[in-house]
């Protein structure tokens, strides 16, 4: 058991994605900025089922507590059908057409899809596809089938008439990994992100064999 249990039933999840961003005011209120580039990981904060059953939540409790703070987990946060509308595809691509889309380059934020769907094909809403059909919406996830790293689309993208259309992503390519990024994509629901628990909470016992825990989980993605 790991921390995903804890996502499924989870009271409220709170995204982090703010840039490394410094401000400063002039004499002449002049506001200044400067940002600092990074990996921009995700940092998530889980507010955890408010209680629980203590019999029915140890094997859970004691895969959590086994891997503590120091060992790597994948998670998905759209785990659970009723969760799916956090990272499901906006798009008008059905799933087979989504499954043939390839990255054939991702250099910085951009990212070149190819592999489009056929102009005059259907969509998933049975309207014809045409150069102004949207491949990406805004806020849709992506990630290489070979990468350990989802990124976000950043606003629509659109099919156009060419062999190949170009995504931005909220965040540069992450290079760190050393593999070749270029090939299928997983998409929506499909992606993951691997965490490290920077803040665990304690359990306590309450009213007969009721449990809580004792604060919020803070997820932090580990970028390698």
């Amino acid at each position: 058991m790991t921390v995903q249990v804890i996502i499924n039933t989870a009271q409220s999840i709170e995204f982090d994605r703010r840039r490394v961003v410094g401000q400063s005011i002039s004499r002449s209120q002049r506001i200044k900025t400067a940002e600092r580039l990074t990996a921009q990981p995700f940092v998530i904060t889980v507010t955890p089922l408010a209680r629980f059953r203590y019999e029915a939540y140890r094997p859970v409790l004691e895969g959590i507590m086994s891997l503590d703070r120091t060992e790597e987990q994948a998670v998905n946060i759209a785990n659970k059908t009723s969760m799916n509308y956090l990272t499901s595809y906006l798009g008008d691509l059905t799933d087979a057409q989504l499954s043939g889309l390839t990255i054939t380059n991702f250099t910085a934020t951009t990212v070149t899809i190819g592999q489009l769907p056929t102009i005059g094909a259907s969509d998933r809403t049975g309207n014809t596809i045409s150069s102004t059909s949207t491949i990406f919406e805004a806020g849709d996830w992506i990630q290489p089938t070979n990468s350990r790293y989802p990124y976000i689309v950043s606003e629509a993208v659109l099919r156009t008439s060419g062999s190949t259309t170009t995504a931005t992503v909220h965040r540069p390519l992450i290079s760190s990994e050393n593999i070749v990024v270029t090939g299928p994509i997983l998409v929506g629901t499909a992606t993951t992100i691997r965490v490290l628990v920077s803040e665990l909470p304690n359990y306590r016992l309450i009213q007969k064999d009721w449990c809580e825990f004792t604060g919020d989980f803070v997820l932090v993605e580990k970028v390698i």
